[in-house]
């Protein structure tokens, strides 16, 4: 691990980058855990050192309830599982950090059930389980900038759940009124970028187009229906509307 950076004014974890030197995860070679990688390790708590990790004096890790690898049974099965963190190193260069989730049965290798990799100079990230065991994934020590995991039942699958900043505005514009919700659509679309505009267009002018050709279409078949039934009493001689005027009228 590298720090470059005052770390009296930014946090520690902000400016680490990590160097991944192992060829395996758990006892899983690279090569099986995603194509195109050279390197992965995991993040374990002797690869920081002390003088970062306890910094004021007690485990910062600890004081925040985070760790690197968390045990559990998170898919509510008899098997036991393993998250864990750490960062990876592709064989043309680039590096990230990665968050995987093991099976790990009594008899035989951890078996992957989820892998997230996301790529990032600065590759600090730790783990934490909540009671209804989702769990957050943070990128920091100290913040809120997290995911979240969770088994889904239904989809018999791990899960990205959104954030709760992300749920709590959508749940806001859904109780507004309509007006008011296509005012604020459009307000973002004005203030997007114009190629954004143009290669996709907001929801509200979206609808306001398919409520146009919609009316054009219902006016279509209306007009079509008025004319077939005027040909049909026309030729049927009942409808004197369509008869031709008298000369002395």
């Amino acid at each position: 691990m590298t720090v470059e950076g005052d770390t009296s004014s930014t946090a520690w974890w902000v400016l680490a980058e990590f160097h991944p030197f192992t060829t395996e995860v758990r006892g899983i070679p690279v090569g099986q855990i995603r194509k195109g990688w050279c390197k992965a390790t995991e993040f374990r708590k002797e690869l920081i050192p002390r003088e970062f990790l306890f910094a004021g004096g007690e485990d910062a890790m600890e004081a925040s309830q985070r760790s690197f690898a968390i045990e559990g049974q998170f898919d509510g099965s008899k098997t036991r599982q393993v998250a864990l963190v750490g960062v990876y190193e592709e064989c043309k260069g680039p590096r990230g950090r990665f968050v995987m989730i093991l099976d790990l049965p009594t008899v035989g290798k951890p078996r992957i059930r989820l892998l997230g990799a996301f790529k990032t100079p600065h590759q600090y990230s730790a783990l934490s389980l909540d009671d209804d065991q989702t769990i957050t994934v943070w990128s920091c020590m100290d913040c809120d900038d997290f995911t979240m995991l969770k088994w889904d039942r239904k989809r018999q699958k791990f899960v990205w759940r959104p954030h709760p900043l992300t749920i709590s505005r959508h749940a806001e514009l859904a109780l507004q009124p309509p007006y008011l919700q296509r005012f604020q659509i459009m307000q973002r679309h004005q203030r997007a970028a114009p190629h954004e505009r143009r290669r996709r267009p907001c929801a509200a002018r979206r609808s306001s187009r398919c409520c146009a050709a919609a009316r054009r279409g219902h006016s279509r078949r209306r007009h079509r229906a008025r004319r077939t039934a005027a040909g049909s009493a026309r030729r049927s001689g009942d409808c004197r509307e369509h008869a031709a005027p008298d000369g002395d009228s």
